[in-house]
């Protein structure tokens, strides 16, 4: 089951996009993509918060992010988040070619995707739903 984490890094001062950079520019970025059963590793710049940097992490499994979880790989980027002084928020999604794609959240929502040629479905709670 296919696993994506999107991670939301805040700072101040230009930090998240700071940290984003050293990530890229000493080769951690590429060793994490290479490091079996990584589907993706990319960082996004934020256009309405110039203080955030989106990480959208996906995996093949639970086995693969787990064994990145324990990598040294981690300590490093650990040191690097203190270091720029970065909060964190999380988001995982979940995804097997037989079940929707669901978000693990607290709050109620899920996202769904349905067949080929039938687009995207989000549904809420309070009952607003969007077909893209």
């Amino acid at each position: 089951m296919a696993i994506t984490i999107n991670v939301r890094y805040t700072g101040t001062g230009g930090q998240a996009r700071a940290f984003a950079r050293e990530m890229a520019s000493s080769g951690t970025v590429s060793m994490i993509r290479e490091e079996p059963g990584n589907l993706r590793y990319e960082y996004y710049v934020s256009l309405e918060d110039p203080e955030t940097v989106l990480l959208v992490d996906s995996w093949t499994g639970q086995d693969a992010l787990d064994a990145h979880h324990a990598s040294p790989m981690m300590e490093r980027i650990a040191r690097l988040r203190d270091q720029y002084d970065l909060h964190m928020s999380v988001e995982r999604f979940r995804a097997s070619p037989t079940t929707p794609l669901t978000r693990d959240s607290s709050d109620g929502d899920r996202i769904y995707v349905l067949s080929a040629g039938q687009g995207l479905q989000m549904a809420r709670d309070g009952g607003m739903a969007w077909r893209i």
